[in-house]
C-alpha cells in the first residue's frame, strides 16, 4: 500500500517514477499474529463453503490437542524448521505429535505433510502410506498414518517345553 501511495504522489506532482520502496516492519506481525490471522481465513473459507458447523477451530500447543470426536481424519502441514530453532527443536516438535497422535487418536488417521528434508522419522509411527509430492520448491512426503492403541506386531509363538512333547 505504500508503494502504490508513493507512486500515485509522485505522478500526481507531475514526476517521474523511477523507484519507490517502502519497507514497514512492527512487532504486531509475530508468529501468534500470523497464526491467529490463518485460523480466521479458515473460518472464512468454511463459512464461504457453508461447512462450519462441522468444524472446530482453535490455536493451542500440540500437546493440548484433543480429539473432537472418536474418529475422524486429522490433516496439517508440519513446520519446515525455517522459524523454529535447529534440528534438535523441530525432531522433539515431531516426536511430540507422534506422541500426542499415540496417546490421544486412536482410532483415527493423520496426513502429514513434512518436507523431505525435516526429521519426519522422529514422529516414531510408520506411516501406511507415503506420497511424495512437491510444495512449490520444498520436496515433501505426505506421510498417512492409520491410528491405533497397543501395537500389529504379531506376537511370536513360544518354544515347545519338553514337557509340552
Amino acid at each position: 500500500r505504500n508503494l502504490q501511495t508513493s507512486i500515485r504522489a509522485a505522478k500526481e506532482a507531475g514526476g517521474e517514477v523511477q523507484a519507490a520502496i517502502s519497507y514497514t516492519t512492527s512487532d504486531v506481525h509475530t508468529v501468534r499474529y500470523f497464526v491467529s490471522l490463518a485460523n480466521e481465513m479458515a473460518r472464512a473459507g468454511a463459512l464461504s463453503a457453508r461447512v462450519e458447523r462441522y468444524m472446530q477451530f482453535a490455536v493451542r500447543p500440540i500437546q493440548e490437542v484433543e480429539p473432537p470426536a472418536e474418529t475422524g481424519l486429522l490433516v496439517t502441514n508440519l513446520p519446515y524448521g525455517e522459524r523454529i530453532g535447529g534440528d534438535g527443536d523441530l525432531s522433539t516438535l515431531y516426536g511430540e505429535i507422534g506422541d500426542r497422535l499415540k496417546q490421544r487418536f486412536s482410532g483415527w488417521r493423520a496426513a502429514l505433510l513434512a518436507a523431505d528434508a525435516s526429521p519426519y522419522k522422529a514422529i516414531g509411527l510408520k506411516p501406511s502410506k507415503t506420497i511424495r509430492l512437491m510444495n512449490g520448491s520444498i520436496p515433501c512426503r505426505l506421510l498417512v498414518f492409520e491410528l491405533y492403541a497397543g501395537t500389529k506386531k504379531v506376537a511370536s509363538k513360544p518354544a515347545p517345553t519338553e514337557s509340552a512333547l
